[in-house]
C-alpha cells in the first residue's frame, strides 16, 4: 500500500504540471484531457470484485497488481516526458541565496503546521 500510495502521488500531481506547461487560455482543455482518464478509476470496485471472484490464481492481489501497473507507467512518464525549469530560468534575476532570504519562512511553518493538526485531529476523530 505504501508503494502504491508513492506512485499514485506521481499520477495525481499533473495540476502542478498544467500550470506550468499549459497556457492559461487552454488549462480547462488540458484538465478535461486529464479527466477523462479518471473515469476507468470509477470501475475499481467491479475490477475488484471481478479478479476476486474469477480469478481465483490472481484473488485479491489483483487490483494491487493493476495499480502497480498504472502507477509505474505514470512514473515512467514523469520520468520521460517531464522536464522542469531550472532556478535559472524561472527567476533569471535572482540568486538561491536572495530568493531564500525572501521565502516566506514564518508561513511555510504554519501552513504546515495547520495541515498536520487537521489532519491528526481526522485521523484521531475516525478512529
Amino acid at each position: 500500500m505504501t508503494l502504491i500510495g508513492v506512485g499514485a502521488a506521481t499520477q495525481l500531481s499533473y495540476y502542478y504540471v498544467m500550470g506550468e506547461l499549459v497556457p492559461m487560455k487552454y488549462r480547462l482543455f488540458g484538465n478535461g484531457f486529464c479527466y477523462i482518464f479518471c473515469i476507468p478509476g470509477s470501475f475499481g470496485p467491479a475490477i475488484s470484485r471481478a479478479f476476486i471472484e474469477y480469478s481465483p490464481n490472481v484473488g485479491w492481489r489483483g487490483p494491487y497488481y493493476v495499480l502497480i501497473a498504472s502507477n509505474a507507467t505514470a512514473l515512467a512518464c514523469w520520468v520521460i516526458f517531464y522536464h522542469p525549469p531550472t532556478f535559472g530560468m524561472k527567476h533569471p534575476n535572482d540568486t538561491v541565496v536572495k530568493y531564500l532570504k525572501g521565502f516566506d519562512w514564518v508561513g511555510v511553518v504554519l501552513y504546515t503546521g495547520g495541515a498536520v493538526r487537521i489532519s491528526s485531529t481526522l485521523f484521531i476523530s475516525c478512529h
